[in-house]
């Protein structure tokens, strides 16, 4: 996988793509990735990273709160999903990180709902 791929979850970065996009070096990305500052999951044993870039908004800068989403769920993909899809917040349905790029108190609701999504998922 090199650069971008499609996918239903959104665009999707391999580590050199999520580099050039941060405007940071791919060992900055994996750190990254290791810390959970940035969503991603490895793709097989030898295919690298699948980053999804929609959580990239500039140099150096990553949607408020995906970290606290991550350490919430757990798993990276869950994470990513719980993201992506619409769930009903008080005032109507909206996708998560949706929410959290709104900042303020929507990020806080995000991780109130976030172990809602667990629940569900089990």
């Amino acid at each position: 996988m090199t650069g971008v791929a499609p996918s239903p979850r959104g665009e999707m970065l391999d580590v050199t793509g999520a580099a050039r996009r941060l405007n940071v070096s791919p060992p900055t990305v994996y750190e990254w990735l290791r810390t959970g500052r940035l969503i991603g999951w490895a793709r097989g044993s030898t295919h690298g990273w699948v980053i999804p870039a929609e959580q990239i908004v500039g140099p150096e800068r990553i949607v408020e709160g995906v970290d606290s989403v991550l350490e919430v769920i757990g798993n990276a993909e869950l994470a990513w999903d719980f993201l992506t899809n619409p769930w009903p917040f008080a005032g109507g349905g909206a996708r998560p990180v949706e929410k959290l790029l709104e900042g303020g108190n929507s990020i806080q609701q995000v991780l109130d709902a976030a172990p809602g999504y667990l629940v569900n998922m089990g």
